[in-house]
């Protein structure tokens, strides 16, 4: 179901942003039909891990931590 989850999302979603954590771990964040969805992936090989909808603040975390707000203000 993961392959198929992230062929659709990869190819009708659009990307929104992407980072990596731990050094090793690549998340990619899709616009898809009015959710956002996560897909995560080994960064060093390539291989798809998850792909999962992001529903919770703590789902966001990611994404915060990797953005320096600072320089909004």
């Amino acid at each position: 179901m993961r392959s198929e989850g992230f062929q659709l999302v990869s190819q009708q979603g659009v990307v929104v942003d992407e980072v990596t954590i731990y050094g090793m771990l690549r998340l990619r964040l899709y616009s898809f039909c009015n959710f956002y969805v996560q897909v995560l992936f080994n960064k060093n090989d390539h291989k798809l891990l998850e792909v999962k909808a992001l529903e919770s603040d703590d789902d966001w975390q990611a994404y915060l931590d990797a953005k320096d707000l600072k320089t909004f203000y």
